[in-house]
């Protein structure tokens, strides 16, 4: 007999006569009729019964969940250690001159992906990766170099490095370079460079660089004002996704 059907047994065998043995001594005193003793016992009878199903339920939800618990563990310590696995494998490619992996490595360390953020980390696997003409690799370059992240700050580097990747047609990469000629940054002032730079990126859907191709044009910077074309990238910024300046959407074209 398995264990459950033993519980059971003793259940409706002893604590349920005994419960109705109790019942009777203390409800009705030894003068009570063969009737009422048969319905005591029957109640004390399906007490147990039922006392038992709820008991047996209860332990196999606690059960159930026990097994849930353990399989969530397994997953978690599956899926960790595949994690290791390809970041190793990403780390070897890297090492061994994969430049997309040396790109991807360094995104890592950017973001703290699978590893402890370290942005002087990543920017070495990005110099790796730039070095070898990877465009995303020059483009975060860049960045670093204009943010000082990782690296000292330097807007003549960062900016080097974006007309690398921006000569390779990087959107991100035009637009920043843009920037660099309208501010002085890195590079001599000159409005109209950063205008056509603004113009390539605009041109592959760039929001951010069509916001500042509209702004070119509504103020004269690097070609004539023309209200019309200030507008309609204005609306086509707007469209992909960035959000117009409230101080700047005031101003009139």
């Amino acid at each position: 007999m398995t264990p459950p059907a033993k519980a059971f047994v003793f259940v409706v065998v002893v604590i349920a006569p005994a419960t109705a043995a109790i019942q009777l001594h203390g409800y009705a005193g030894p003068n009570y009729s063969a009737e009422f003793a048969v319905r005591w016992v029957v109640g004390s009878v399906l007490f147990g019964t039922v006392t038992y199903i709820v008991v047996r339920l209860w332990l196999a939800i606690v059960s159930a969940f026990g097994r849930a618990a353990d399989w969530f563990d397994d997953v978690s310590d599956a899926a960790s250690s595949e994690d290791a696995d390809q970041l190793a494998d990403l780390r070897h490619k890297a090492k061994q001159g994969d430049a997309i992996a040396q790109y991807s490595l360094g995104a890592k360390y950017d973001c703290g992906d699978g590893v402890e953020r370290d942005h002087v980390e990543a920017a070495r696997w990005y110099r790796r990766a730039a070095e070898q003409a990877h465009p995303l690799a020059q483009y975060r370059l860049g960045l670093n170099y204009c943010n000082g992240n990782g690296v000292k700050r330097d807007h003549t580097e960062g900016a080097r490095w974006y007309r690398r990747a921006a000569l390779q047609g990087d959107a991100d990469a035009q637009n920043n370079l843009g920037v660099c000629y309208l501010n002085g940054q890195g590079v001599r002032e000159n409005p109209g460079e950063a205008f056509e730079w603004f113009r390539k990126a605009a041109g592959q859907g760039c929001a951010v660089a069509q916001y500042n191709l509209s702004i070119c044009y509504r103020d004269g910077l690097g070609v004539r004002q023309k209200r019309r074309k200030a507008e309609k990238w204005q609306r086509r910024a707007e469209a992909n996704g960035f959000a117009i300046p409230e101080e700047q959407r005031k101003r009139p074209f």
